[in-house]
């Protein structure tokens, strides 16, 4: 027999090589924790042995390591992506044809949630420059991920819960939903241009059918020398939390009327020019829902209003009907009217809308007619 083939048999013959690979320990577990009883049964002893070898012992470590993590944190991951076609058939200065179609990634996030000792840690990111202004002829752009918001929960019962990191204002509830939950393709222009996040903390109180909100975060200056205060109070009517519900629109809104009132106030320390308020009305009894939000920005009561209108219907369990009317009280005088429908194909996570926008205003980019296709996906 040759030297080779000698080799090749004492391989054959001899035991696998322990490694240290995590996938495979935890593969063996059961055989690896079984060995010692076997081991133990034929020796003739009434108890197992105790294993001697340095990798029994790294199983047992890993597998209780394994038991901590999963009931100390119950972690997931979730997200969405958003796909829109804008068209138009008017000129725009700044593009370099008449129509302005094309396929875009108007809207993508991830989400990373963790449950720890009573604490929800939410890391979110978003893969786009812009969500797009569809209504304006405006489609998203998409960009590299980025981490936008770092927020960590505590709910010491259902009525009171703190936050705390880089969180949004708590100003307007159409700046709170998420993407994902928006009855139209795109939020109001109210709900865009409070959409942001901002280190800081915020408390939420409920009381029976009233709920209020109290935030403290970076002001304007960014810089962490002024101290933006937010506060907002809510009457819920009906239901539970009246007619406004987690997601928009009358998808799943309750059978029964409910109404919504809010109202809220934002302060900077650094400046009054930023300061604004705001008013908010939400009713619904389904198939029906309504919305309408009103904005005083500026310094002081009456400097600049801004308002807009919501109207939706089921038509039947899948597809609801929709129209929207909002004014931007600004030097350019900007009026919008839109009109759209959606297909829930799976609730709010997959669905398409089709919606026309005509916008009327001083600006000439802002004053034009477009139709938006769109479609989103959450996982």
């Amino acid at each position: 027999m040759s030297i080779l083939a000698c080799a090749a048999v004492a391989l054959a013959l001899q035991e696998p090589q322990n490694d240290l690979n995590t996938a495979s320990l935890y593969a063996r577990q059961g055989q690896d924790a079984a060995k010692p009883k076997e081991e133990g049964a034929q020796q003739g002893g009434g108890e197992s042995a105790a294993p001697t070898s340095g990798l029994g012992e790294l199983d047992a470590k890993l597998e209780d390591f394994a038991r901590e993590f999963e009931s100390g944190w119950n972690v997931n991951v979730l997200g969405y992506l958003k796909f829109g076609v804008v068209g138009s058939d008017t000129e725009r200065p700044l593009q370099s044809n008449n129509d302005l179609v094309g396929l875009s990634l108007t809207a993508a996030r991830l989400w990373v949630d963790a449950e720890i000792e009573g604490w929800n840690l939410r890391f979110g990111l978003r893969g786009e420059e812009h969500t797009g202004l569809g209504y304006f002829g405006l489609a998203g752009t998409a960009d590299e991920l980025r981490l936008f918001e770092i927020v960590a929960t505590r709910e010491f019962n259902e009525n009171i819960r703190v936050q705390a990191g880089r969180i949004r204002t708590p100003f307007v509830q159409t700046a709170l939903w998420d993407d994902n939950q928006l009855l139209f393709f795109e939020r109001s222009f109210l709900g865009e241009d409070w959409d942001a996040f901002s280190e800081g903390a915020a408390l939420n109180v409920r009381l029976g059918p009233l709920e209020g909100w109290l935030s403290v975060q970076d002001g304007v200056d960014r810089e962490g020398s002024s101290v933006a205060i937010t506060g907002r109070g809510l009457l819920h009517l009906g239901a539970p939390r009246g007619a406004m519900h987690i997601n928009e629109g009358p998808y799943d809104a309750t059978e029964e009327l409910a109404v919504t009132l809010a109202a809220a106030a934002f302060f900077d320390t650094e400046t009054d020019d930023v300061s604004a308020q705001s008013l908010e009305a939400y009713v619904s009894v389904r198939p029906f829902w309504f919305s309408g939000e009103l904005v005083d920005n500026g310094a002081g009561l009456g400097d600049l209003y801004s308002w807009g209108l919501t109207g939706a219907m089921m038509i039947t369990d899948e597809f609801s009907i929709q129209t929207r009317v909002e004014n931007f009280d600004r030097d350019d005088g900007t009026d919008v009217f839109r009109f759209g429908f959606t297909h829930y194909l799976e609730g709010h996570d997959v669905k398409w809308h089709m919606e026309y926008a005509d916008a009327n205003s001083n600006a000439p980019l802002a004053n034009l007619g477009t139709l938006t296709i769109g479609a989103q996906f959450s996982f």
